[in-house]
């Protein structure tokens, strides 16, 4: 459920960006639209894969680049989603909960989040890290959500929740606090 109001969120931004020229969102959702169908349709055709979770975030227009996550809980397996929009090439790829070596939640750069598979969930007062203070004027611009796997070919892998000033900053890091903390209970699990 989740995914689906991050996606209707996503095509409400797109919505902005572009609102002064129709046929180009004609084109762009339809496009939205297929790209979302095929990855569902991908996912189920992998043997044993049960959909529970559901990410991926769409650029807006600098960066052809799309990413997301889909998780099956019951198998302990995500799928990691990588493409191109313009494209439309997909490439998807699965690992165990207990690939995830750590998952970082970055704004602007600044790391806001971090958790690691050898540390403990819960972390004494003391072993906090610093939070990250932005000024109530600051813009985000940037919310990343990077993971780290054990993989020697391809070893880490970063979704960008929004790509430009125009998207609603507040929400694309709640949203991508989320997700850090789903990662961080799946990385228990993995243990």
């Amino acid at each position: 459920m989740d995914w689906l109001l991050g996606l209707l969120f996503g095509a409400g931004l797109f919505l902005l960006c572009i609102k002064d020229k129709p046929e180009l969102l004609d084109l762009r959702l339809q496009k939205k639209a297929d790209i979302h169908q095929k990855i569902v349709e991908m996912l189920h055709i992998r043997k044993g894969f049960k959909l529970t979770e559901f990410m991926i975030k769409f650029p807006f227009s600098t960066h052809p680049s799309l990413a997301g996550i889909a998780i099956d809980q019951q198998a302990k397996q995500i799928c990691l989603i990588n493409g191109d929009f313009e494209k439309e090439e997909i490439s998807v790829r699965l690992i165990a909960y207990n690939t995830i070596l750590d998952c970082e939640l970055l704004v602007d750069g600044l790391s806001l989040l971090f958790s690691s598979a050898k540390t403990p969930v819960a972390l004494s007062p003391a072993e906090q890290p610093a939070n990250v203070k932005f000024p109530d004027s600051h813009t985000i611009k940037s919310v990343l959500l990077k993971l780290t796997i054990k993989d020697a070919k391809y070893p880490q892998h970063q979704i960008e929740f929004i790509e430009q000033a125009k998207g609603d900053g507040a929400f694309a890091l709640q949203d991508a606090k989320k997700w850090h903390g789903l990662m961080v209970e799946i990385m228990s699990k993995g243990r």
